[in-house]
């Protein structure tokens, strides 16, 4: 993206929030100030639960987390996840929640 070895896995991405190496991670365009990491979407589908959907970048694992509130630890929901949309069916009784995505490169 920047031509050449020269940046800083620490210096910001053009949207100003993440670091060059979190970009890297999560596979979008540091160099593009509207590119991010993070659920795009949800919705719901009432038989069946939350469905979160976000960009899917290829080489990449997710881990979903789920918490009741935001003083509260997260608690897994899925791990090693390939994909860009996941149903959470265990909290469809839940009208409010919170949702956590992490994103690692693939072995």
């Amino acid at each position: 993206y920047y031509g050449g070895i020269w940046i800083n896995p620490s210096d910001r991405c053009a949207d100003g929030i993440h670091a060059v190496w979190e970009a890297y991670v999560a596979g979008f365009d540091p160099t593009d100030p509207s590119a991010y990491f993070g659920i795009a979407g949800i919705s719901v589908d009432a038989g069946t639960g939350y469905i979160l959907q976000w960009d899917e970048n290829p080489g990449r694992i997710y881990a979903i987390y789920w918490s009741s509130n935001l003083l509260d630890s997260f608690s897994v929901l899925q791990t090693g996840y390939v994909g860009n949309a996941f149903t959470d069916t265990l909290h469809n009784a839940y009208s409010e929640g919170f949702y956590r995505l992490d994103v690692e490169v693939a072995p």
